[in-house]
């Protein structure tokens, strides 16, 4: 452990107060608001789709998405494009429902289904 002097609390403060420093510009850049998505371009390549998309996936993870057909591209050559709106659309539609929305479906679908088929003799 270090010993530490009267003199040396001056010194030591503003150490410390540049630490506080460092340590807020990097949660600042942690917590900042992503980009609005009109300032993304509306066709995407594989590095803008990355900024674009909130988890910012790497990259062969998109590659692996093409590759399985489970996210909507486009291809030119060898080169991979991603049309914003439709990735917007795509990302919407990846919702899980909530246990009360599938009981819901589950109690819309019996009444509508019952057992036996519903059919008359």
């Amino acid at each position: 452990m270090d010993k530490y002097t009267f003199e040396m609390i001056p010194g030591l403060i503003g150490e410390i107060a540049e630490l506080l420093r460092s340590i807020n510009t990097k949660l600042d850049k942690l917590t900042a608001e992503p980009e609005p998505a009109s300032a993304f371009p509306e066709w995407l390549n594989v590095k803008d789709l990355t900024a674009f998309m909130p988890t910012h996936p790497a990259a062969p993870t998109i590659y692996g998405w093409v590759r399985e057909n489970l996210i909507p591209y486009y291809k030119r050559g060898k080169h991979l494009f991603f049309k914003r709106s439709e990735i917007e659309t795509w990302m919407s539609d990846t919702r899980n429902k909530t246990d009360e929305e599938i009981e819901r479906d589950a109690m819309e679908y019996c009444a509508k289904h019952p057992i036996g088929g519903g059919r008359r003799r």
